[in-house]
């Protein structure tokens, strides 16, 4: 099933198109309509999803998007040790609902059957990221005040990473949060 973009995609990708660039990575890329805003400014895109449905709508992008590259992975399982400049993360972030049919939980909460803790997608994004982005590289992200915040910062600040606040979006349940997150300088 394909997460169709929503006022998370559509707020992102608004971000995405200022700062974008170099080799970017649309991590669970969906739709792809983050994918097709990054390939404006970026000299290539790999987007990454490990939805089947989703992969064929992308691998059709892929056939008339020059630059657009698409592969499967969860997360960076199948990027062995690829880089980026750019990492954008749209992340299910809501909590697990037990009672929610499988594929919509996949693309929705943060968590999962085994790990109902809304954060565990984040987190494992967090521990894997560091061997994946450039030096001077920046991560696009969003995610909604229905996923605590200051539990988000704390797992960016632990993961080494700090974090700018572009923009906050309330909508009439919830705050949408999109960041640009970069390594912690030393010194």
């Amino acid at each position: 099933m394909i997460y169709e973009p929503q006022e998370d995609s559509l707020l992102l990708k608004k971000w995405v198109e200022k700062y974008a660039f170099g080799d970017a990575l649309d991590m669970g890329a969906g739709s792809g309509i983050l994918s097709l805003a990054a390939l404006d400014n970026c000299d290539s895109v790999l987007a990454v999803d490990i939805d089947d449905e989703s992969l064929e709508h992308l691998r059709r992008l892929e056939n008339t998007h020059p630059g657009l590259r698409v592969k499967r992975s969860d997360l960076f399982e199948n990027l062995d040790n690829e880089k980026f400049d750019t990492i954008i993360f749209n992340p299910p972030y809501l909590p697990y609902e037990p009672k929610e049919d499988k594929e919509t939980a996949r693309m929705v909460s943060g968590g999962t059957k085994e790990h109902p803790n809304p954060y565990y997608i984040i987190e494992r994004f967090f521990k894997q990221v560091s061997k994946h982005l450039n030096e001077n590289g920046i991560i696009l992200m969003v995610f909604s005040s229905l996923t605590n915040k200051r539990v988000v910062d704390r797992i960016i600040q632990e993961a080494g990473f700090t974090h700018k606040l572009l923009e906050t979006k309330k909508l009439a349940f919830e705050e949408l949060y999109v960041y640009l997150i970069q390594r912690t300088q030393i010194g």
